[in-house]
């Protein structure tokens, strides 16, 4: 998806048609049944792919994507609520789906920041000023089946509000989000992740340096 959307660029300006956006009318969990020796979708993996597409358009300013389907059962099967639904057909409620929409609803407006760390291998991070310039939201995903330290750099100073992690309960693909414990010092944070995991961190800008720099 990022080669192409960076070819879609390259093709905008090569064309001089600066004005045309992009936009994905359609995009979900692709076909994760467990057939042919696939691996078989999650809750856990229905979030982080839902993470690693919402991170990817904010880096590659997609303009507008649609909305992730509701409720959706594949033709003559029965709708588990963890392949494509956000919500669980038997029970009603949300999947843990919830926490991904609502972390990255917090970026709308924001502006992206460029995050100058050395990223561990299977790390992807995307950062962002909160519109209203006082907060900055940090989404860092792991793709790898290892745990990771890692240890991000930011523009300002600040202070930790929230961290907390998407990451997988028990055995059977269930995620929880759990509170995460965080070091930080001048303009950096550090922490540890789990493998497979996502980690949201809301960081308050500190105002004494912000009044000095304007």
């Amino acid at each position: 998806l990022e080669k192409k959307m960076s070819q879609f660029r390259n093709w905008k300006k090569d064309a001089r048609h600066a004005h045309l956006e992009l936009g994905l009318l359609e995009w979900n969990l692709g076909p994760a049944t467990g057939a042919e020796g696939s691996d078989e979708s999650t809750y856990l993996t229905q979030g982080l792919v839902q993470a690693d597409m919402l991170m990817q358009f904010i880096d590659q300013d997609v303009f507008m994507a649609a909305a992730w389907p509701l409720m959706w059962a594949p033709a003559g099967k029965k709708n588990t609520g963890g392949f494509r639904s956000f919500f669980d057909s038997k029970t009603g409620n949300a999947s843990s789906s919830k926490y991904i929409f609502r972390w990255f609803s917090m970026a709308g407006h924001g502006t992206v920041l460029d995050c100058k760390s050395p990223t561990p291998e299977g790390i992807h991070a995307t950062t962002i000023l909160q519109k209203g310039g006082e907060t900055i939201l940090v989404y860092v995903l792991n793709k790898s089946e290892e745990d990771k330290n890692v240890t991000v750099e930011l523009p300002k100073p600040f202070s930790v509000v929230s961290a907390q992690s998407f990451q997988e309960e028990g055995t059977l693909g269930k995620a929880a989000v759990k509170s995460l414990q965080t070091s930080s010092a001048d303009q950096t944070v550090a922490f540890k992740m789990t493998d497979t995991s996502l980690v949201f961190l809301e960081l308050a800008i500190d105002q004494q340096d912000t009044r000095t720099t304007h």
